[in-house]
C-alpha cells in the first residue's frame, strides 16, 4: 500500500463487487485489516481473497472474535493501557485493534476462544477493581 495511489479504492471496488460488509478497519502505512459480517449476506470469502491476491498479500484468520470497549475521550489511553495489561497477563495476542477517531469506541480482534475470558478479566478490571 505505501506509494501506491488508489490502493485503496482497488480494494474496496473488490468488496463491493462482492457485497461484502466491513465492520471494523485498521490500517498502516503498509497494511490494510479489517473484519467481515458474514452474517451480512452469504459472502464467498475465498473468491473475494483470490481476487484480492491480484493487488495484494492476504492472509484470513478465521475463528476471531471482536472485543469492543466504549471509554470516554478522556480515559481512553489508559483504558488502551489497562486492557492490554489484561490481555499480557492472560498470555492473549491481540490481532488487530480499531481506535475510531472518536476516542469512544475501542475495538480489538483476538482469538474467539479466549473472548469470555478476556470479558470477564476486563470487566473485573474496569467495574470491580
Amino acid at each position: 500500500m505505501l506509494g501506491q495511489h488508489g490502493f485503496l479504492a482497488q480494494v474496496f471496488k473488490v468488496f463491493d463487487k462482492y457485497e461484502a460488509s466491513v465492520d471494523v478497519i485498521a490500517t498502516s502505512e503498509v497494511t490494510v485489516s479489517m473484519t467481515l459480517d458474514c452474517g451480512f449476506k452469504a459472502l464467498d470469502v475465498p473468491a473475494l481473497c483470490k481476487e484480492l491476491e491480484t493487488i495484494a498479500t492476504v492472509d484470513l484468520f478465521d475463528n476471531m472474535a471482536m472485543l469492543t470497549l466504549i471509554a470516554h475521550k478522556s480515559s481512553s489511553a489508559s483504558v488502551l493501557r489497562d486492557s492490554f495489561e489484561v490481555f499480557a497477563n492472560l498470555g492473549v495476542t491481540v490481532e488487530m485493534v480499531s481506535y475510531g477517531a472518536s476516542k469512544i469506541n475501542i475495538t480489538f480482534v483476538l482469538c474467539d476462544a479466549s473472548l469470555n475470558q478476556c470479558a470477564m478479566k476486563l470487566h473485573e478490571k474496569f467495574f470491580e477493581g
